[in-house]
């Protein structure tokens, strides 16, 4: 065999070895509880524990997980692995696919709406999102009957909305994870979703986790008067 050829043996071979090593792992058992684990933990520098394990298998065969904070059993999260291509690579793996700021949302939010806005959630929205799929859908893929929706805003409300919100968004603070590193996760961002009078459209509130409580309700006040003019140029 010449050297070229050898070569060229070599490089299949890697390539083999490089697809063995990025093909699916086990689908459930101890072993893929806990890979996912391993990979939360450091990612929100939290320890996690499986409160759950569903038996119900997502599109690519695995299974679905609910996960909770160990210093906080009030948050519950969906949690389960992909085999899929990132961004970055030409080839599928093994990657892992979680929700656990939504969970934060919805473990603390019905209290938080009630106290600021005497609004209303049902009495066990975790149960209730469960339809939803295999993990919480961000708010804004979420449809028009999501019960967490401040609907009919009109200009009057801006301000007296603009400090409730401010309110709620402090309030989240003390349960934000404590990663160093949560600035450059997807998802970092705290939604608050709302419609404005006459329109179907969902509108957020956002504020970054990662960073500082916002100054003040102007902020917040901005982010209203901002989205009501693009509305109003037909830019929705």
């Amino acid at each position: 065999m010449s050297r070229t050829n050898y070569g060229y043996l070599l490089i299949i071979l890697a390539l083999i070895l490089l697809l063995t090593a990025c093909g699916p792992g086990p689908k459930s058992g101890n072993r893929y509880e806990k890979d996912i684990l391993n990979t939360l933990s450091p990612r929100y520098n939290l320890q996690f524990k499986v409160v759950e394990r569903t038996g119900v298998t997502n599109k690519d065969g695995y299974e679905k997980l609910i996960l909770s904070p160990i210093n906080d059993p009030n948050i519950k999260f969906f949690a389960s692995s992909i085999y899929a291509k990132s961004y970055y690579s030409i080839f599928r793996s093994e990657q892992h696919q979680e929700s656990y700021l939504d969970g934060l949302f919805f473990a603390y939010a019905p209290s938080l709406y009630a106290r600021h806005l005497n609004f209303k959630f049902p009495s066990d929205y975790f149960s209730e999102t469960l339809k939803y799929g295999e993990i919480y859908k961000s708010t804004y893929e979420r449809d028009g009957t999501a019960p967490y929706i401040i609907d009919g805003v009109t200009e009057k409300d801006f301000i007296p909305l603009s400090k409730d919100f401010y309110e709620i968004i402090k309030e989240f603070y003390p349960h934000r994870p404590p990663s160093p590193n949560l600035v450059n996760q997807l998802g970092s961002t705290i939604e608050l979703p709302y419609r404005f009078e006459g329109s179907t459209k969902l509108q957020l509130i956002r504020h970054n986790f990662a960073s500082a409580e916002p100054y003040d309700s102007y902020e917040i006040y901005r982010q209203f008067v901002s989205s009501y003019e693009q509305m109003k140029e037909g830019n929705e």
